[in-house]
């Protein structure tokens, strides 16, 4: 099956099932607003203004499907300001917000990371071509 969708993705984004069998797409707009989309029925279900500090744009995306609290978690990562959000993609509730992870250089990717049933977010940066801080790991509480 293909889908063609009528929506003009300006920047990086992520494309999941949900808990609910609800297909997504997720990604920012040249409003640097955060969008969620609904592919089945063609419609925009969310639309987060200016969803990151210092009107910087999302670059980063990644969902992860937390079976045991039945959601969607979609961690969102902007690069100049270096700051890590993470989302109810279910309600759209703020539940991580991580402010200026790094030292200097840009904040390039994100993840979830599961151990023992704990959920975590892993991030990297890159400074000019070189590692510029490690790969830092966060709980849900903010703390490294």
């Amino acid at each position: 099956m293909i889908l063609f969708v009528n929506v003009q993705i300006d920047n990086f984004f992520v494309v999941f099932k949900s808990i609910n069998d609800i297909f997504y797409i997720i990604y920012t707009n040249k409003n640097k607003s955060i969008i969620c989309y609904n592919l089945i029925k063609k419609w925009k279900i969310n639309e987060i203004k200016y969803c990151h500090d210092n009107d910087d744009y999302a670059i980063n995306f990644r969902h992860y499907l937390d079976r045991e609290n039945k959601r969607d978690l979609v961690v969102s990562a902007s690069c100049f300001d270096n700051n890590i959000k993470g989302w109810n993609a279910n309600n759209w509730e703020c539940i991580l917000n991580l402010t200026k992870i790094n030292k200097e250089g840009i904040l390039l990717s994100s993840c979830f990371l599961n151990i023992n049933n704990n959920i975590y977010v892993v991030t990297s940066s890159n400074f000019f071509g070189i590692i510029a801080d490690p790969i830092k790991i966060f709980d849900f509480d903010g703390k490294k």
